[in-house]
């Protein structure tokens, strides 16, 4: 049975499931994106079918108290407990629904809503499905079943997380990848699946069939490696007691929700010290991402603390290079979808009188998106719904069209407005695309940041005020403080993660010149190589490898511990993901094929046991030591005169190594494999 008098605290950090951030600090500013309606959209969804139950017809349920039901009002039980009295669907007419409360105390739920008729998807290659929804959870399920036959079904959870005795936002869209069950089919059946006992209610309306656009990535999930196991990450920065013991080596797992394969995807982080001073840019390796898939990309290498004990940020960015410009002379739209998600501030964090409203109203910023190449673009358009229910947009509200420079500095901030165009709603507009054209063609190439603000003309901020969409997606407040006007968005512990999802083409990338000098030592025994970098946009990734030093790989821009000679091979990319190549040959060290093998013995080979002998033709002095593929001394035995000497490797773990014999008139290498 269900308890309606709950006292429990709720912590809300703003990491909600499959959701995307962007802070950018000291603009006074921030921005948060939702998926899938944030990334990039190449051109808007294909929809093919849609129902909004207006022809009760079309569905077969079982009808009365308990059971599901179509009709324009959630049953006064409902109600009476406080929730809404109808879903804040699109259509604003009939909807869906069962209410779990209505069946007798105990009994157990298990209640279908069948599409009578199936649906032909056998011309398309790639299938979603996405509805809205209005719910509160206790113990109930939901799910939607898919079949071809309609006898064998397959069963998709919704929501099959969300936190116990919580109400859904009003409403909460779904949008799930029926690609598998779906595409190439004939005959594909829907129904939705509702169990409980006693628990609380499910509302459903706006069912949409599409195909998703060509172009279509989101940043998933992030993880970073502290050395053990991964963890979510919460904040970017990384507080003092922190920084110093953390080796970060972050990993983001990016999901292809579009309808062709994704070129050269790639994950990215970019470390900066608080104060400036420091930045280190990481980059996974690059790969084809299929269609409908989603992958883990970690970056190579690590970063700890930048700048001594200084607090650092970690921007991280999904990228790939798949997007072709539009042709010369054309244009094209970036579309934003607008979302409805929840935000509440519970009574320990934002009380009335506390929060003022900025000077220029309540904004709340969709998305934004990062843009290449301005000149090819004419338009934004946003879907905007204008019903006058609860939570829509209204007439006097007004939308801001914005293009930003990007400082490309390496810092967060972002440059004054180049573009500011404004749009109020009239009494006139109705549901759909609003297209607001932009004089993009007027600025010069480059990357820009474009996006869309929403205002709400009134509006009141309480305690435990539940916004609900009535700001789409976030809130811009300054905060009372000294003088009229706030800082900027103070968080109690740390920002929240900068997070970017970014297409590019590659014709538009500044070339990245790489030249690379290298030096060997007066002992013959190390190499270094220096490089310097020119073009692209730093900061810079360095990604060094080499065929003939097995196992040899470093991301520092100069290698200075170069034990073999042989060629070099480093990928540089800047921020921007454009990227080149250049390969070094380092010669005149001694090799180890030029040893003379009357002069020195080592055995066993490989090395299997704790003793490793080394043994001399002749006696004279000699120190031994032993390096690791990067050139560090990893043992080192004291100077003796015997012909024959027993190392103890018992601390050595398996692996290739060099032993290097210094003798009075010349030094010998020999490479050796320990095994155990």
């Amino acid at each position: 049975m269900r308890t309606i008098l709950v006292f429990c605290l709720v912590i809300y950090n703003m990491t909600v499931n499959a959701q995307v951030k962007e802070v950018y600090p000291n603009v006074g500013r921030i921005y948060y994106q939702t998926q899938p309606s944030a990334p990039f959209r190449s051109s808007q969804d294909s929809i093919f079918w849609t129902d909004n139950f207006n022809d009760t017809n079309e569905w077969a349920y079982s009808g009365g108290t308990g059971k599901w039901n179509i009709g324009i009002r959630l049953t006064d039980n409902l109600v009476q407990q406080g929730l809404d009295s109808v879903i804040n669907s699109t259509s604003s007419g009939p909807f869906a629904y069962i209410d779990s409360d209505e069946a007798d105390t105990g009994a157990t739920q298990s209640e279908y809503l069948t599409l009578n008729n199936p649906i032909d998807c056998s011309a398309l290659s790639f299938v979603r499905l996405r509805f809205n929804n209005y719910f509160r959870q206790l113990n109930e399920t939901r799910s939607v079943e898919i079949s071809t036959d309609s006898s064998t079904w397959n069963t998709i959870d919704v929501f099959p997380t969300f936190p116990v005795n919580t109400s859904s936002s009003n409403p909460m869209k779904a949008d799930l990848d029926i690609t598998n069950l779906a595409a190439g089919q004939s005959s594909v059946y829907i129904r939705f699946h509702y169990e409980g006992s006693f628990d609380w209610f499910w509302a459903i309306d706006d069912i949409e069939l599409y195909a998703p656009p060509e172009n279509l990535i989101e940043l998933q999930e992030v993880y970073y490696g502290t050395g053990s196991t991964y963890q979510s990450i919460f904040y970017t920065l990384i507080p003092d007691n922190q920084s110093n013991n953390m080796n970060l080596s972050p990993s983001g797992r990016i999901g292809n929700l579009g309808s062709s394969d994704q070129d050269s995807t790639y994950f990215r982080a970019l470390f900066k010290s608080v104060n400036g001073t420091d930045s280190a840019l990481l980059v996974s390796p690059k790969s084809t991402l299929e269609a409908g898939l989603n992958e883990i990309y970690q970056v190579d290498g690590s970063v700890n603390a930048l700048g001594g004990s200084n607090q650092f940020t970690m921007e991280v960015e999904a990228l790939t290079q798949n997007l072709t410009a539009p042709a010369a002379g054309s244009t094209a739209s970036i579309d934003f979808e607008l979302s409805t998600n929840d935000f509440r501030w519970d009574n320990d964090s934002v009380t009335e009188g506390n929060w003022v409203l900025s000077e220029d109203g309540v904004w709340g910023v969709a998305v934004m998106y990062e843009l290449f190449n301005p000149s090819a673009f004419g338009s934004i358009s946003a879907y905007f719904p204008r019903e006058d229910t609860l939570h829509k947009l209204y007439e006097g509200d007004e939308i801001k069209a914005f293009v930003l420079n990007d400082l490309s500095d390496g810092s967060t901030a972002l440059d004054t407005l180049s573009i500011l165009e404004r749009y109020i709603i009239t009494a006139d507009d109705t549901n759909g695309w609003l297209n607001i054209t932009l004089p993009f063609a007027d600025l010069p190439a480059g990357r820009y940041f474009v996006g869309l603000e929403f205002k709400r003309q009134e509006i009141s901020i309480g305690s435990n005020t539940e916004l609900n969409g009535q700001i789409p997606e976030s809130l811009v407040f300054t905060r009372r403080g000294a003088g009229d006007k706030a800082t900027n968005w103070q968080m109690s512990q740390a920002f929240l993660p900068f997070i970017r999802i970014k297409t590019k083409n590659d014709a538009i990338c500044d070339t990245v010149n790489i030249e690379v000098i290298t030096t060997v030592d007066d002992d013959q025994t190390i190499g270094t190589i220096t490089t310097d970098v020119t073009g692209g946009t730093p900061p810079y990734a360095f990604l060094w490898s080499s065929t003939d030093s097995t196992g040899y790989k470093s991301n520092e821009q100069n290698l200075d511990d170069i034990t073999f000679q042989g060629t070099y091979d480093v990928v540089v990319s800047d921020i921007n993901g454009c990227s080149g190549t250049a390969s070094a040959s380092v010669g005149g060290i001694v090799s180890l094929n030029d040893i003379d093998g009357q002069d020195i013995w080592v055995y066993p080979t490989p090395v299997k046991g704790d003793a490793l002998f080394v043994e001399l033709e002749q006696s004279t002095p000699y120190e031994i030591s032993i390096r690791d593929l990067q050139g560090r001394i990893v043992l080192q035995v004291a100077r003796n005169q015997a012909n024959r000497s027993i190392i103890n490797v018992s601390n050595l773990s398996s692996g290739t190594y060099i032993i290097h014999v210094k003798l009075e008139e010349r030094d010998i290498f020999k490479k050796i494999l320990i095994q155990k």
